[in-house]
């Protein structure tokens, strides 16, 4: 049942003028085969992510998912939670920048949440980039998503991997913030530095952390500079009277070529 998540009360989009022009998910075609001529007609209808039924869930009912809405939480807004936790950024349109498995899991868990904290699992809008390859499979992540927008496909340079069409869906969008997932492009600085520039926010850690902890060498002598006690190798010699080196940290707080 986890995997049968609802598509009801898909989000609309405005025309968009780009390649990448969004496609909302319909919930009214029976047929799952892929039709290249009509992306909207490309799902069947699917049942609640969270009850093995679209029946409503009775007051009596002693699951721990209603149970959870019973605290007032179900007319709590995404806006009056951020508020309660002294925060001042709303999100509520995520781009997955990502495919396969990672996408998947990404969308169902934050439906979960959102229905265990909002009594909705629909409070978070998601748009999916999906390539022809990942259409063609009929893949699930797409399913699940509110919209995709479908990217170049081939490697992952044309699409997953690329931060300029990455941040180019995420501007077009409308989204608040992009979730890259792993691999891809969800270890290279540029995205979360680029998405900083366009004010989206970028769910991970900020580039110039993503720099320095990125890379192997780089987080070894970071590590040796705060005095953690290290494996040693190569870098443990060659610093200040031959012992290890150390980081001088530029004002982005990497450290320099």
């Amino acid at each position: 049942a986890i995997l049968a998540a609802t598509l009801s009360g898909v989000a609309s989009f405005a025309p968009q003028h780009s390649a990448f022009a969004p496609k909302t998910v319909s919930t009214h075609n029976h047929n799952h085969n892929f039709n290249k001529n009509n992306h909207n007609d490309l799902f069947g209808t699917a049942k609640s992510a969270f009850f093995q039924s679209n029946d409503a869930v009775s007051a009596s009912s002693d699951t721990a998912l209603w149970a959870a809405t019973l605290d007032g939480a179900a007319t709590q807004t995404v806006e009056d939670y951020v508020k309660a936790r002294g925060g001042n950024r709303v999100i509520k349109k995520v781009l997955i920048a990502n495919n396969g498995m990672a996408a998947t899991k990404s969308i169902l868990s934050m439906r979960q949440w959102a229905y265990m904290e909002f009594g909705d699992e629909r409070a978070i809008q998601f748009v999916a980039m999906a390539t022809p390859e990942d259409l063609k499979a009929n893949a699930e992540f797409i399913r699940l998503a509110d919209s995709f927008v479908e990217v170049p496909g081939g490697k992952n340079l044309n699409n997953y991997a690329n931060v300029d069409v990455i941040c180019k869906v995420a501007q077009e969008q409308g989204v608040d913030a992009v979730w890259p997932g792993w691999g891809h492009a969800s270890e290279n600085p540029k995205l979360p530095n680029t998405l900083d520039e366009l004010g989206i926010k970028f769910i991970g850690p900020t580039g110039p952390v993503m720099s320095v902890l990125g890379d192997k060498i780089a987080a070894n002598i970071l590590a040796q500079t705060a005095k953690v006690p290290s494996i040693p190798w190569s870098g443990s010699y060659g610093g200040p009277d031959d012992g290890p080196l150390e980081a001088n940290l530029n004002a982005e707080g990497t450290i320099p070529d």
